[in-house]
């Protein structure tokens, strides 16, 4: 092997340099072709988006080796046309048809791969450009091509590696490139095991080298996890400010990592910022969730719920078993573990929260009345973000846990005056919250407000 090796290793470094100028040349005219392919598949005109459709889809849903032979032995049917223009000289080249093959096939992927990074730049920054008066030059140069460029450019080193890959093709049109030097070498010495083990280790150290080249812009482009949740967080809140996601749309974490191109840790991190500052909502099982509030539909809301909890406690002092009531005391229980356990660094809202709707779920299914147990399921759900903010930003926990421990040996006791004032209570205590969390709300969002528009400039 070693023998062989040395015998014909110039022939397979002279392949390895036609390999390299194949591989650069498509690549460099293939990108240039890509990226205006990849806005013309952005438009919404059809005279333009339809022409780069069929052009990818042709490109894309044919095999290479057919393009390689249809431009190099199709073009010989055409001869004279292409004599009458000037372009025979080109066409009867192996080199050429070679070039422009690759370069319209690496093209039509590329473009793909643009177009997927000019879409996942946040809406909410270009939103964002736009509201700082940017004209549509301005946010391609400044926002849509650097942001793109830095989410693409892992998978275009991968189109590369590919390119280089596909190169091997051309050797089937006399091109003498790796592949090439390769079978001409096995057909003469009958070494078919050690020519192209030879082909393959040649791909396998420019494939690393590739790798090696472009790993410092990957980093650069895809940085650290601090730096990447950053980048969540500001891209998420533009969108959030900038009304790209409707008031209590939910946020699929799948959906929002495609978006800004970053992986779930720091998407999650981003969104555990954003829950601080009162722009998402968190629920156990259910994800995040955009916040949505409206004050005065939710202080309604609670004086309807003061009536159904009044009106479930004075029901359930009378019909509820000694099952339920053992249920009640045992929920009790975990209240108070929760209490002995946590302290105000250790607080876990999503366990208080639960804790919370966990009494007044067993008092409802102690009436057994199914009509006052839907319309208490439903009033919940409703009330359920602003229940998340009275946990989240209210320390009442507290007084939550002896108003909810006044409830329960009300109802235990059988005391329906006591049991019902204390249900009452319970509300009007989440009312004078509701100031608080509404003040914090405006707040919170007043902070993170997205610059106004500057006014246009007058003709002189």
């Amino acid at each position: 092997m070693f023998d062989f090796l040395s015998d014909h290793l110039d022939a397979f470094a002279s392949g390895a340099a036609i390999t390299l100028q194949y591989t650069v040349a498509s690549c460099l005219f293939g990108a240039v072709l890509a990226l205006p392919i990849a806005l013309m598949r952005l438009s919404s005109k059809a005279a333009v988006f339809w022409p780069a459709t069929v052009y990818v889809l042709f490109f894309r849903g044919t095999p290479l080796l057919a393009q390689i032979f249809l431009i190099y032995y199709g073009s010989g049917q055409f001869r004279h046309t292409l004599e009458a223009v000037g372009l025979w000289q080109f066409f009867r080249e192996p080199w050429f048809c070679a070039i422009l093959t690759l370069s319209l096939n690496t093209a039509a992927y590329s473009s793909e791969i643009f177009r997927g990074a000019l879409q996942a730049v946040p809406r909410g920054e270009v939103e964002a450009a736009m509201a700082l008066g940017m004209s549509a030059l301005q946010r391609l140069r400044f926002i849509l091509f650097p942001r793109a460029l830095a989410a693409a450019w892992p998978a275009y080193t991968n189109e590369v590696v590919y390119q280089l890959q596909a190169t091997s093709l051309v050797s089937i049109i006399t091109v003498m490139d790796i592949t090439g030097v390769a079978r001409v070498i096995a057909s003469r010495n009958f070494a078919f095991y050690e020519a192209f083990v030879t082909a393959a280790a040649f791909y396998l150290a420019i494939v690393y080298l590739i790798v090696l080249l472009s790993g410092p812009a990957t980093k650069q482009s895809h940085p650290g996890g601090g730096a990447l949740r950053r980048h969540a967080y500001e891209a998420l809140k533009g969108m959030i400010l900038s009304s790209a996601f409707h008031p209590g749309e939910r946020l699929s974490e799948v959906r929002l990592s495609q978006l800004i191109g970053v992986s779930r840790t720091p998407l999650r991190e981003a969104l555990m910022l954003l829950e601080a500052e009162g722009l998402v909502i968190g629920r156990q099982n259910s994800g995040y969730s955009v916040v949505h509030l409206e004050p005065e539909a939710v202080r309604n809301l609670l004086v309807a719920r003061e009536g159904l909890d009044a009106y479930a406690a004075e029901v359930a002092c009378r019909t509820s078993t000694d099952d339920d009531l053992e249920r009640l005391k045992a929920v009790m229980a975990e209240i108070d573990e929760v209490d002995r356990q946590q302290d105000s660094a250790s607080r876990d809202p999503a366990r208080e929260l639960e804790l919370g709707l966990k009494v007044h779920e067993v008092i409802v299914a102690a009436t057994a009345n199914p009509v006052l147990q839907d319309m208490t399921r439903r009033l919940y759900e409703q009330l359920r973000v602003a229940l998340w903010l009275e946990v989240l930003w209210i320390d009442s926990w507290d007084d939550s846990v002896e108003q909810h421990r006044e409830i329960i040996e009300a109802v235990v006791a059988r005391d329906v005056p006591r049991a019902v004032e204390a249900a009452r209570e319970h509300i009007r205590d989440s009312l004078r919250n509701m100031a608080r969390i509404e003040r914090l709300y405006g707040e919170r969002r007043q902070r993170f407000r997205l610059p106004e528009r500057p006014p246009r400039r007058g003709k002189l």
